[in-house]
């Protein structure tokens, strides 16, 4: 469907990406995608609504300047007084969250906590943009962190995290969308290929590849030794090592540079493309509903985008 724009195909797209596939919502709003994967979570920890004390959601792609999405989550879900805050970190989005919920259930200010992430990409993208337009998708992914103490006395949830940014030099413009621009040629065209142009922006995605793939090799590597050191384990202990889904190419850059398992690094990519700060989450359920995860398995999630900004996570399922 490529075609139409970026006069480019499958048998371009996929050995480039290892993209087959991608979802494009166009009927419901962010904050309403990202309700609905918050009430499956909901269903699935077996946690009430109103039982729920903070929301937190990582998207770039609100539907309002405010209020922010995480309430407008909260009035979708009927979670009551919760409180509800946004964070704009892109695809390291989640493991930011994941970070910040962690640390208000560990000082005692929460006991139970929704973590999504969510994004609209469509609306951001620049469909004659050969090199970008094929990543990206939309989707969204929810988890629930509680506080709980269990009989067997090992320790279950986010065992450690690590987050961190290197904004030297021009580092921070590897990815970026600009707002406020001026309209453009594109419009039209991308009307014709979405049908709903009146939800796009004026702006869209920017992103250099090359420099991205340079920071990912090297920093993905640290943010996980690092996050494994704080919480005392060894990567040999891990089941699986989930990656952020920005490019198949990427992901195998790292999984060769950092002697990484292949069977230890499943992926989604090929289904639903890069879908910022929700592809980590998204992995996750893939995996549950897959029979994959069992009780006590040890999990590491990195994430890594504009920023440039990074994270990783060890946690216990």
């Amino acid at each position: 469907m490529f075609g139409q724009t970026a006069e480019t195909g499958d048998e371009w797209i996929f050995p480039r990406t290892g993209i087959k596939e991608r979802r494009i919502e166009q009927s419901k709003h962010t904050f309403e995608m990202v309700g609905e994967a918050c009430k499956r979570a909901l269903d699935s920890a077996k946690i009430a609504p109103d039982k729920i004390d903070m929301i937190i959601v990582s998207t770039t792609t609100p539907d309002y300047a405010f209020p922010s999405a995480a309430c407008l989550v909260n009035n979708y879900i009927n979670a009551g007084g919760a409180m509800c805050f946004d964070i704009s970190a892109a695809c390291e989005g989640f493991v930011f969250a994941l970070d910040i919920a962690d640390s208000y259930i560990k000082s005692g200010k929460a006991k139970n906590i929704l973590v999504a992430s969510g994004d609209t990409l469509h609306r951001i993208v620049d469909y004659f943009d050969r090199k970008n337009c094929i990543l990206f998708g939309d989707g969204a992914g929810a988890a629930v962190l509680s506080a709980s103490e269990f009989s067997d006395g090992e320790d279950r949830g986010v065992l450690s995290s690590y987050t961190a940014c290197e904004c030297d030099g021009q580092k921070p413009y590897f990815i970026y969308q600009r707002l406020h621009e001026p309209g453009n040629v594109f419009d039209e065209a991308t009307k014709q290929f979405l049908g709903n142009a009146e939800k796009l922006h004026n702006s869209y995605i920017y992103q250099n590849g090359r420099e991205v793939l340079q920071f990912v090799s090297k920093i993905v590597p640290k943010a996980l030794d690092e996050a494994l050191a704080r919480a005392d384990k060894n990567i040999s202990e891990l089941k699986y090592i989930l990656l952020h889904q920005a490019n198949k190419r990427i992901i195998d850059h790292v999984i060769e540079k950092y002697g990484i398992d292949p069977g230890k690094v499943p992926m989604t990519i090929e289904k639903y493309g890069n879908t910022s700060s929700s592809t980590l989450p998204v992995l996750l359920h893939e995996l549950s509903l897959a029979g994959k995860l069992e009780k006590g398995d040890l999990i590491a999630l990195a994430g890594f985008g504009s920023g440039l900004g990074y994270g990783a996570a060890v946690i216990r399922w």
